[in-house]
């Protein structure tokens, strides 16, 4: 390593910026040296002490010092190293350049191509739901059961009263028997009372009869009596006895009416009480009849059976579902949609219905007040119900209750927006680039773009792309990794945009 120079002052006495004079001790030829290359060779006062020598300037006082650092030179071996490693790249880096196989330029003999056209977009919000009857009604069992007989199958529609199904049940059958019992009794009961009733009032009324036939004879003897008596003929006692006689009999007359009377009363009770009994036992009858005609399972109204969860031989409890069903004339929709997008949504707003592969007009029926968070990390969604509008329902359609469908609301327009009819390059291209045509066409180039929102056929241009541009249309499998392909003279086909 060489040792470092160390600077050096100018003389003393010498003013800055003049070479210094023979007392300096310097030979001639190393002064006129020095004059041609300016006051010093190395400069020990930075540059501005430089400039202000070349330009003859003066100065009181001398210039600072300056220290010079050593620089570090690579040593031999390094510098070999280095050598070598370019020369070694130099050796294998060029033969591989021209040795290596050229990528053959991809030629699209046959396609398809597409003009990006303008056209306005429906903004929608879009609600997925299924065809639901407006009311479905589950047949339950009316008591504890066996399932006897089924005599529908799901899908089947049925009328208003026919019957679905029959049940079985041995204690509701003994029940209907001791009704009946009950009810033979009472009316057995009931005859005997109006029997007894007719007996005693018949025997009390010819008593009564009697009696007041007796009181007559009394009565008309007392006048013959007091005439014999005037004559003599009978003592004033026997007078007495016979109006005592009369006496009597109006006693037995009116004991004979009151005993009648209160025959009368008992025996109206007694019937009465009767009637009760047997009218109590036939309400109890017509109750037992009642649950034991429920065990002929009916519809209840006109409509399709969806679902029997119950097979015959089955035990059933009382409540227990037998059976659901609905009237599939009255549906509906029933959807959700995500929480930020129900903020657009009203009551009575024009829809479209999209099931079945068919289009049904609706309108917004319903929107919930609040949202609801599923399990999980889904978004909050919003219920939604919608209602159809025109003369073709679901039903004229063959639609089966709880059939997909989805459900369409135009919120607003995007106008004048550059677009794309929907191809294979949409999925080949990973929904991210496209091969755009140039104007010569015999190249086709990839350009990254950004698609908007979709409608139909047609997807909207958002970046990358202006209206007149042509893209290839085709699918990009073949050379999807290749930034341009050329295209044969025949040219492509054109596809008809909407």
């Amino acid at each position: 390593m060489p040792e470092p120079e160390t600077p050096v002052a100018p003389p003393s006495g010498t003013p800055s910026g003049h070479p210094p004079g023979p007392a300096c001790g310097l030979p001639s030829e190393a002064r006129g040296k020095r004059e041609e290359h300016g006051p010093y060779r190395r400069s020990i006062f930075g540059d501005r002490g430089q400039e202000r020598a070349q330009a003859g300037g003066r100065e009181s006082g001398p210039p600072a010092l300056e220290l010079r650092r050593p620089r570090r030179r690579l040593s031999m071996q390094a510098r070999l190293v280095i050598f070598a490693l370019v020369v070694l790249a130099i050796l294998v880096g060029v033969p591989l350049y021209y040795l290596s196989p050229r990528e053959k330029p991809y030629v699209l003999d046959t396609y398809q191509y597409a003009v990006v056209g303008v056209r306005d977009f429906r903004q929608t919000i879009t609600a997925s739901g299924s065809v639901e009857p407006l009311a479905i009604v589950s047949v339950k069992s009316p008591g504890a059961a066996v399932v006897a007989e089924v005599l529908v199958k799901p899908g089947t529609d049925v009328t208003s009263g026919q019957v679905l199904l029959r049940l079985s049940s041995a204690q509701l059958a003994e029940k209907r028997e001791q009704a009946e019992r009950a009810l033979a009794k009472a009316m057995r009961d009931l005859e005997k009372a109006r029997l007894d009733q007719q007996a005693e009032l018949a025997r009390l009324t010819v008593a009564l009869d009697q009696a007041r036939a007796a009181l007559a004879e009394a009565q008309n003897d007392v006048p013959v009596q007091e005439e014999l008596y005037r004559l003599g003929g009978i003592s004033k006692q026997e007078l007495q006895r016979a109006k005592q006689l009369v006496g009597q009999r109006e006693q037995e007359v009116a004991k004979a009416q009151a005993d009648l009377e209160s025959a009368r009363e008992r025996h109206a009770l007694a019937v009465a009480t009767s009637q009760d009994a047997v009218n109590l036992a036939r309400q109890d009858l017509q109750v037992v009849d009642q649950q034991y005609a429920a065990l002929t399972v009916r519809a209840p109204l006109s409509g399709r059976v969806l679902a029997i969860p119950v097979q015959a031989g089955q035990q059933v409890t009382e409540g227990a579902e037998l059976l659901r069903m609905a009237d599939i004339r009255q549906m509906h929709v029933r959807g959700s949609v995500a929480a930020e997008q129900a903020v657009f949504l009203h009551e009575d707003q024009p829809a479209t219905v999209w099931v079945a592969g068919a289009s049904l007009p609706a309108r917004v029926a319903y929107v919930a007040p609040q949202a609801t968070a599923p399990s999980g990390q889904q978004p909050a969604t919003v219920e939604v119900l919608f209602q159809f509008t025109g003369e073709r329902t679901p039903a004229s359609l063959g639609v089966r209750p709880f059939t997909e469908a989805t459900c369409e609301v135009e919120v607003g327009r995007l106008r004048n927006q550059p677009y794309l009819p929907r191809g294979p390059f949409l999925s080949s291209g990973e929904g991210g680039f496209v091969y755009v045509i140039d104007e010569k066409e015999r190249v086709a180039r990839r350009q990254e773009v950004t698609y908007g929102m979709v409608e139909g056929t047609a997807i909207a241009i958002r970046e990358g792309l202006k209206p007149g541009d042509k893209v290839i249309y085709s699918s990009y499998d073949g050379f999807r990794d290749r930034r341009e392909v050329r295209l044969s003279a025949e040219g492509g086909r054109l596809v008809a945009s909407e």
